[in-house]
């Protein structure tokens, strides 16, 4: 996916990082025009996994 069709979608991104990294992917995705969620517990990860399937119609 080209940068201007992402800028155009806004993509929500689930993210999977660590303390230290984290800061610098926001900023990189946010610098490109997506969204992003960084769950720290299994319950929010869980729930964000759920809610994926969901958008994607196969919950």
């Amino acid at each position: 996916m080209s940068l201007q069709k992402m800028n155009r979608k806004n993509p929500l991104v689930h993210c999977s990082t660590n303390y230290v990294v984290a800061n610098f992917t926001a900023n990189g995705l946010l610098a490109i025009g997506a969204s992003l969620v960084m769950a720290d517990t299994q319950k929010e990860i869980a729930e964000i996994n759920y809610l994926e399937l969901v958008a994607e119609g196969r919950k």
